[in-house]
């Protein structure tokens, strides 16, 4: 051991998620120099937050794709069946059918929101995945990374509107909630 790393050692976790004031933070990586036990202690917190971020950014992958296959698998059915029933049924049925008329003229209206209401949304989610995925700047804690995640979900949905304006105004709060 080194006269440097006789002092105290290290907080790890507290260096490593950047809690330390500036002197304290030289003071530790003086003594991280030449104390092998605290270097190995920051490495081993390191490696946990890195699989912690991995594990984290995993399951949102997860979640976010069996929502949308699930999401696909629901509406399919019903969407092919509406397709089916206004493109190949006979004339005949047509003429028999009045009362269905007012669903064949507005089915083309209702697939395009349908359509529209993922596309939108599944931007929306997915610009909230990139930046909670995005590697966090020096400096910056993880509450202010997801506090930025929770800004440009607000925004996109917002600006995009997948959704109608007082839904998106109830979607906002849950959203952070969510975020933590």
């Amino acid at each position: 051991m080194t006269a440097e790393s006789s002092g105290p050692h290290v907080a790890a976790a507290d260096y490593v998620q950047g809690r330390l004031s500036a002197g304290q933070r030289r003071r530790a990586e003086r003594h991280l120099a030449g104390c092998p036990q605290c270097s190995a202690a920051v490495q081993a917190v390191r490696e946990l937050q890195d699989r912690h971020a991995r594990q984290i950014g995993g399951a949102i992958i997860d979640f976010l794709g069996n929502f949308l296959r699930g999401s696909t698998i629901l509406l399919a059915p019903p969407l092919r069946r509406i397709g089916n029933a206004s493109t190949s049924a006979p004339a005949e049925t047509k003429k028999a059918r009045p009362l269905l008329q007012p669903l064949r003229v507005l089915q083309p209206r209702v697939v395009q929101s349908v359509g529209r209401l993922f596309s939108r949304f599944g931007i929306v989610l997915g610009l909230t995945v990139i930046v909670l995925l995005l590697p966090s700047p020096e400096g910056l804690s993880p509450l202010a990374h997801r506090a930025l995640a929770a800004f440009v979900f607000t925004s996109a949905i917002l600006a995009l509107e997948p959704v109608s304006l007082p839904i998106a105004a109830l979607m906002v709060p849950v959203a952070v909630v969510a975020l933590g």
